[in-house]
């Protein structure tokens, strides 16, 4: 793997290893992959473990790094599934062994970055951090819970050697019920980390996009949803204090076994700061070209479209070539929204983040030539 400066990425999307989400993943164009690492939560790939989750990746960011987690112990709805699917996923959540387990699967991908797992066994979690920088040069701290995490974390980098082979990211999972609430707690933690080591990389994750978009539609079926994400980003200080990051337009929590849910055919479109929301109720599969006719409409640039999930509402709308199910309109939308958060990110910076010459530059040495 290049060496990398992750403070050189302007944007860091996390997604989970679903199928919809690894999809929409995988059509983001290349120039556009080139301009991130994502941080990728493991979550059973139908009915396999891990690490047939993990090859699907590979073969969406074609090598390429990424950064890789567990999902929380909380997670119950994955890990019930891992102990009965597949014992040797299960076993990664183990701390009792300093999450040996853990640590010989990541290394067995090359592109993955790890996350470290955090435990109240502080050993474990500081031995982990040791071994990855030794043995994969760089890796990752997800803090999830402000007041339990940042401890751990500020310990375990404290026994680290470089504190550029690290990034911090903050968590701050939905916002939009207590926005200011996280807004404080997520400055309270920044500055722990700060005290800690200055000139450490953090990134700053959420999302506000809500679990039932319906919700915010009036008796037409149209809506737009306000995203909150920028609104605690430019809160916390914005590019000065860390860097952006959100959920790809996905809610943190995910009820894959609620499979008796009531749906009707909805296609959200991703702004710059928003999402349009568009449904038919009471209408299934079959709503679907109607809602992509009322969007090429009222958005005529759709009709040349710049991502793939454009491209996906433009043949809705004119062809027979339409999904008829929710999922692959969720891959439309997180496509397009990944897309667009990348661009609107990249304005300002212009560095190729692999370029040894210009982080030397940086780093104050004139003797290059």
């Amino acid at each position: 793997m290049k060496k990398l400066n992750f403070n050189h990425f302007n944007y860091y999307p996390t997604l989970r290893s679903r199928v919809a989400e690894i999809a929409a993943l995988r059509e983001l164009s290349d120039n556009r992959k080139d301009k991130i690492i994502p941080l990728i939560t493991l979550h059973n790939w139908l009915q396999y473990g891990f690490d047939r989750a993990v090859n699907n990746v590979e073969l969406a960011f074609s090598n390429r790094p990424f950064f890789l987690d567990l999902p929380h112990k909380s997670d119950f709805s994955v890990w019930n599934k891992m102990e009965s699917n597949s014992p040797e996923s299960f076993a990664l959540q183990n701390d009792i062994s300093n999450f040996r387990e853990w640590i010989e699967f990541v290394e067995k991908y090359e592109y993955a970055i790890p996350v470290v797992q955090l435990s109240p066994r502080q050993r474990a979690v500081t031995q982990q951090a040791i071994h990855f920088e030794n043995n994969k040069q760089k890796l990752a701290f997800r803090i999830r819970d402000y007041f339990f995490d940042t401890p751990l974390v500020i310990n375990a980098i404290s026994a680290l050697k470089d504190i550029t082979n690290v990034i911090v990211f903050i968590d701050c999972q939905y916002i939009r019920d207590n926005l200011s609430h996280h807004q404080k707690m997520c400055i309270n933690t920044i500055n722990q980390l700060r005290a800690q080591e200055p000139s450490l990389t953090i990134c700053v994750l959420s999302t506000s996009f809500p679990i039932s978009p319906a919700q915010f539609t009036d008796n037409t079926g149209n809506g737009r949803i306000d995203m909150l994400e920028h609104a605690l980003f430019n809160g916390i200080g914005g590019e000065s204090v860390a860097i952006y990051g959100d959920h790809s337009s996905i809610h943190s929590v995910i009820y894959d076994d609620d499979r008796n849910y009531s749906w009707s055919a909805r296609i959200d479109l991703p702004m710059n700061n928003e999402w349009i929301i568009s449904r038919t109720a009471g209408k299934k599969g079959e709503g679907y070209p109607e809602i992509a006719k009322k969007l090429i409409e009222k958005y005529p640039d759709l009709q040349s479209p710049a991502t793939w999930g454009e491209n996906r509402i433009l043949l809705a709308a004119t062809t027979e070539e339409y999904a008829k199910a929710p999922g692959p309109w969720i891959s439309t939308r997180m496509n397009i929204h990944i897309s667009k958060q990348i661009d609107y990110w990249d304005t300002e910076l212009n560095v190729d983040p692999y370029d040894e010459l210009q982080e030397a530059k940086e780093l104050g040495f004139t003797d290059l030539t």
